[in-house]
């Protein structure tokens, strides 16, 4: 028995195509198969990732294999899909936003602490907007304008 999860990725493109190479590169992730509406975006990613196209969000539930589902499907679509698969027990992982109103969060981690799974909501990581190399140079002005002194004149000296 493998200590790799299994997981399944719903709601397939550019973010999904990212969340699964690093699941693949992680070593701890067996990719299940994905679910798209579109066929091509399914056998793209299948043969980018591995796994099998999937048939319905149904069978991903009822896949005893299947550990936990990875949504990147519209916002509005998160909590309904995400109590699904916890009900189901299947971990869970959103992007952000996790909900769109906070009483939907609420309802997606009290379904995932009744059935024991994880959700997790991810989030792009970027480096702050200070240390971002355009914001750099408007930093060095900055600083420079705190160490410049005005004088009686109105010139300025550094």
């Amino acid at each position: 028995m493998s200590d790799k999860v299994r997981m399944a990725f719903v709601g397939l493109g550019r973010w999904s195509d990212q969340l699964a190479a690093g699941a693949k590169k992680s070593g701890r992730i067996e990719i299940a198969g994905g679910l798209s509406r579109s066929g091509e975006k399914m056998a793209v990613f299948e043969k980018n990732f591995g796994g099998r196209p999937m048939k319905s969000y149904e069978d991903i539930l009822a896949d005893d294999s299947i550990g936990a589902v990875v949504l990147t499907t519209p916002n509005s679509l998160h909590p309904p899909q995400a109590i699904e698969a916890a009900r189901s027990g299947k971990h869970v992982m959103v992007e952000k936003p996790m909900a769109l109103t906070t009483a939907d969060c609420r309802d997606m981690i009290a379904a995932a602490k009744e059935a024991g799974t994880v959700l997790a909501v991810g989030r792009r990581h970027e480096p702050p907007r200070r240390a971002r190399p355009a914001n750099l140079g408007v930093r060095k002005q900055a600083q420079r304008a705190r160490r410049t002194r005005r004088c009686d004149d109105g010139g300025a000296r550094v």
